[in-house]
């Protein structure tokens, strides 16, 4: 059990109370949890997978392989026509831990790792079906973590708030507290947008938002969104337009390049240790 609070005391009296009905240790200040690792200085507690993700990439036979900048280059064009359509590329890919490989990956992206939840994202889709291309990405995002398994997120003293950063194209988003990504998602809309204001973060949609006036182009919107309105009336959330290039949230839609991405990576206090 991790126990988490501001207040040593309040935390004293819980770790009493527990002890009381349970038999349970004090090991003292937790320094791994759940295959992160928790680094402690004055200033910030930073949460790292690099001994995990060394593990996986020994497992997977890529200790050797040169790293690449990037998760996910932009000449990988990934479609299910790739898949085996013969019997000996069927064997082939049989022999190929695929979906061991993949999972392996999304357990370091949910934790720590949001700089590659696109790539992920991408080669989660062919996991009944994968073929050499698809196994060529897994390999690509492998050679990436090779050579950035030491990136932590970093957790500062700020008193920046919770802030939510969205490229709704293929609804990525990233949600920060402190500056440090706390939550974040990379996956294709799964509603069909008939509008640009209704799939675009873009100032149409922020000022519908903001203006709750139906007409004929968004009555189609379901009532059950439309409860953004009430919390921006009691100044519970505020709508801001982020520039392109300053949009961390890029890196969870689209293939970016390596200036990109350490900007979104840095953006979000995912740093190197």
């Amino acid at each position: 059990m991790l126990i988490v609070g501001a207040d040593l005391h309040k935390i004293n009296m819980l770790k009493n109370e527990l002890s009381v009905e349970f038999a349970m240790k004090d090991l003292g200040d937790a320094k791994k949890i759940l295959g992160m690792r928790i680094i402690r200085d004055r200033d910030s507690l930073r949460l790292t997978q690099e001994e995990y993700l060394k593990k996986v990439i020994k497992r997977f036979n890529m200790l050797d392989a040169k790293p690449v900048s990037t998760p996910i280059p932009s000449h990988f064009q990934l479609s299910v026509e790739q898949s085996p359509e013969t019997e000996d590329e069927l064997v082939h890919m049989d022999k190929v831990p695929y979906a061991s490989a993949v999972g392996s990956l999304m357990y370091a992206m949910v934790c720590t790792r949001p700089d590659i939840a696109h790539a992920v994202g991408v080669v989660s889709r062919y996991m009944s079906n994968p073929g050499r291309e698809h196994w060529e990405a897994v390999k690509w995002i492998l050679r990436y973590l090779n050579g950035s398994a030491e990136k932590a997120l970093c957790f500062q003293k700020y008193d920046k708030g919770l802030m939510g950063y969205v490229d709704a194209d293929n609804s990525g988003y990233v949600f920060t507290f402190g500056g440090t990504a706390i939550s974040w998602r990379s996956k294709l809309q799964s509603i069909v947008a008939l509008s640009s204001c209704e799939a675009d973060d873009s100032q149409s949609a922020i000022y519908l938002a903001k203006n709750p006036v139906f007409h004929a182009r968004t009555k189609h919107i379901g009532l059950r969104y439309h409860f953004i309105w009430s919390v921006l009336e009691n100044g519970v959330l505020k709508l801001e337009k982020i520039p392109d290039e300053r949009n961390p949230a890029d890196m969870f839609t689209k293939v970016v390049n390596k200036e990109k991405l350490k900007l979104c990576s840095t953006s979000v206090n995912l740093q190197n240790e």
